[in-house]
């Protein structure tokens, strides 16, 4: 992928895996270029990427800070920590990782009806964004297989291509193995 000027917060280890995210031809939902949305969320929350220790089988995660002023809440910080233990992985499979990262950078903690933002729904959300940039790199190519990670980007990408988003609530509410344990109780 051509070099793309990294986020001033992101950690320098991840200036080839932010390329290829950047060169990634995928759309969201809507139809707005992939690249271009989480350009955005990048640049409007000024969030910080950093390499850091996470439980097994955690790729990422996001920590929010929130302060409430008068009843409502704001955000005060974000940053995504990108697991030390997967730093091995390519760079396709950090960069599907940090686009997944990213979409829940720009998932609001309490909705507008004041309503705390359902979990299952935003990583089933962040999941389909996973799904579209993992297809996009490789079309109809051979995927790899060499590693878990590639192996688990895999199955997501085909339980959204059968079942779309449906087929990604069912894997969040009932596969324990995905990252979505922070919907479990």
């Amino acid at each position: 992928a051509p070099k793309v000027k990294l986020p001033s917060k992101f950690d320098q280890r991840l200036a080839q895996p932010w390329s290829e995210l950047m060169s990634n031809t995928a759309t969201t939902a809507s139809g707005e270029k992939m690249t271009a949305f989480l350009r955005r969320v990048v640049e409007e929350t000024r969030i910080e990427v950093k390499i850091g220790q996470l439980g097994p089988g955690i790729g990422g995660a996001l920590e929010s800070e929130a302060s409430t002023d008068g009843g409502t809440a704001r955000i005060i910080r974000r940053a995504i920590t990108i697991n030390a233990s997967v730093m091995n992985e390519s760079p396709r499979v950090l960069a599907t990782m940090l686009a997944h990262e990213i979409t829940h950078a720009n998932q609001p903690i309490v909705r507008s009806n004041g309503k705390m933002l359902d979990c299952v729904e935003a990583e089933v959300e962040a999941y389909a964004v996973q799904a579209r940039v993992w297809r996009a790199f490789w079309g109809q190519a051979q995927r790899p297989t060499q590693t878990g990670w590639e192996r688990t980007m895999n199955d997501v990408e085909s339980i959204w291509a059968d079942g779309g988003d449906d087929g990604l609530r069912h894997m969040v509410r009932e596969d324990l193995d995905t990252d979505a344990h922070s919907c479990i109780d």
